[in-house]
């Protein structure tokens, strides 16, 4: 009795087929797979030829697939994700004692380096590898366990869970008022370096904004010094260069530590949140689940000025 193999379709065939129909264009197909649209059309039709029947109709705008085209596509599409769940979690276990995370850079050095040695007293069989970047990637595609990201929580292909809001307060360094007043009404900060950063996520992580809620009146004339990285302008507090919009989590340790304090007194603006973020169709690893848990209780565990 032939092998069931022996009556399927060309597997390059298929992988054409299902990339064309996601897509609806030979084109783009092509650029997904590294090959050009004459090499995708003749797998496609050398596909049709060996089934006997027409998967596209083959239009101006693009491709749409015929009735028939709709059935295989389902059936090839369902079968390649769920080929891609099983090779993922097999490539995975021969390192399943290393968590990969994707963060961003002030995240990895504000809120996980100074902690991440507690986690590995507690599970010194764990290995971690930190990807420091502002995009989210895809996250199985990469071999990414968890990311930490800030934002709304809504990424596709993920399931997201809820760490900490965003806190920020007019911020500066412990002796930056030494030998003078400090202020006492929000109008005050204008006669300060105010720390500004560019790539705000929110609104009201910025200046103007924070100026215009307190009923202040702000022009970019005013002193400032503008960075387009959370990091930098962490490191420019912490060397007193001026007075910033952070607040914990990122920067409770130099509330507690005493390094920053509040420039003014009052309450913090509420803003996004932090998140934990993994892939939807890859189960999280006893060490993932071990990571998240204790990362959760850290959180908690962590004064809010």
């Amino acid at each position: 009795m032939p092998a069931p193999s022996a009556k399927l379709p060309s597997a390059r065939a298929l992988v054409a087929f299902e990339a064309a129909g996601r897509h609806g264009n030979f084109t783009r197909a092509g650029e997904e797979l590294s090959v050009t649209r004459v090499a995708i059309s003749r797998q496609v039709k050398s596909l049709e030829n060996h089934l006997g029947i027409a998967l596209f109709h083959r239009e101006p705008r693009g491709l749409r697939l015929t009735a028939s085209g709709e059935r295989l596509f389902g059936a090839v599409n369902t079968a390649f994700s769920s080929i891609l769940q099983v090779t993922e979690g097999l490539r995975r276990r021969p390192s399943d004692n290393r968590i990969t995370i994707s963060t961003t850079p002030a995240v990895s050095i504000y809120l996980l380096m100074p902690r991440i040695g507690r986690f590995r007293t507690l599970h010194p069989d764990v290995d971690f590898r930190i990807e420091s970047t502002l995009a989210m990637s895809d996250m199985v595609r990469d071999g990414i366990n968890l990311a930490i990201r800030y934002g709304s929580g809504a990424w596709p292909g993920t399931h997201t869970e809820l760490l900490d809001h965003q806190l920020v307060i007019p911020t500066c360094k412990h002796d930056y008022f030494d030998g003078r007043t400090g202020p006492r009404r929000p109008e005050d900060l204008l006669n300060e370096n105010l720390l500004h950063l560019e790539t705000a996520y929110d609104p009201g992580h910025t200046w103007p904004v924070w100026f215009r809620e307190h009923g202040v009146a702000y022009s970019e004339n005013h002193r400032q010094t503008r960075f387009t990285d959370y990091a930098n302008l962490i490191q420019a507090l912490l060397d007193g260069q001026g007075i910033g919009l952070v607040g914990p989590p990122l920067t409770q340790r130099f509330y507690d530590d005493g390094t920053l304090v509040i420039a003014l007194d009052c309450p913090p603006v509420r803003l996004q949140g932090f998140h934990l973020a993994w892939p939807s169709d890859v189960p999280p690893s006893r060490p993932v689940c071990a990571f998240m848990d204790w990362i959760r209780s850290e959180i908690r565990q962590s004064g809010i000025v």
